[in-house]
């Protein structure tokens, strides 16, 4: 059985966390261009890839459409 801490050490774990912090911060993409940030901003504030901050933008775009 898995003692209370361990699950928090599992490989598995740590990769989803990793990736749902990820997930919140480009949920803030839409947002901060609304407020007029450049993507080279957003991407330098939300410590992201501007690849992935450009991404972000080109897909709540084309949820607007």
């Amino acid at each position: 059985m898995f003692e209370l801490g361990s699950w928090k050490d599992n490989r598995s774990y740590q990769e989803c966390l990793a990736e749902g912090k990820i997930m919140g911060k480009l949920e803030t993409v839409k947002p901060f261009l609304r407020r007029g940030l450049t993507l080279e901003a957003i991407a330098e504030s939300l410590e992201l890839p501007l690849d992935l901050v450009r991404e972000a933008a080109e897909d709540s775009n084309s949820q607007e459409d």
